[in-house]
């Protein structure tokens, strides 16, 4: 309700149904994860009220950033989800860049202060036939918790081993 994006239960259901679509239909899907970067320090040091408004704004970034048939949704805390049907890694990755791009360039004010924050994000894709909800989302945390590992502030897509 906060940040007026879907919530997880109908995230999971949206993904089963793109899943299965993708598969039957034969077109990539794409989900991006993304957390922000130190978030617990703005809740620590401004209190939850501000912590609210950074979430409420970056849900409006990533609003502007995809299109109408995407589905962005925050996942839970700090982790948001995107999903892309139709789309390939390489355009996802410039959707999670942009997504990146735009918030890291945000400025908050808070008594006489302004801050900053960055946010990481982790990709993964799936080509018709090879679908799993659970494989997609698995592999997109993982990526994501790569692009913390690798410094924050950053997009890393999930590589399939060959």
């Amino acid at each position: 309700h906060l940040t007026g994006l879907y919530n997880r239960l109908f995230l999971e259901e949206a993904l089963e149904r793109e899943v299965s679509r993708a598969n039957r239909y034969g077109f990539p899907l794409s989900l991006i994860m993304l957390d922000l970067d130190n978030f617990k320090s703005v809740n620590d040091r401004y209190g939850h009220d501000v912590g609210d408004r950074v979430l409420v704004r970056f849900a409006q970034v990533i609003k502007k950033n995809v299109r109408g048939t995407d589905i962005p949704a925050r996942y839970g805390g700090e982790e948001f989800v995107v999903l892309l049907p139709h789309t390939g890694p390489e355009e996802a990755q410039r959707v999670a860049e942009r997504i990146r791009s735009v918030f890291e360039r945000t400025t908050f004010r808070f008594n006489g202060e302004v801050f900053r924050l960055t946010v990481s994000a982790g990709i993964s894709s799936c080509h018709a036939g090879e679908c799993n909800p659970r494989e997609l989302l698995l592999t997109a945390d993982k990526a994501l918790y790569s692009a913390k590992r690798n410094g924050k502030n950053r997009v890393e897509v999930f590589s399939h081993a060959t």
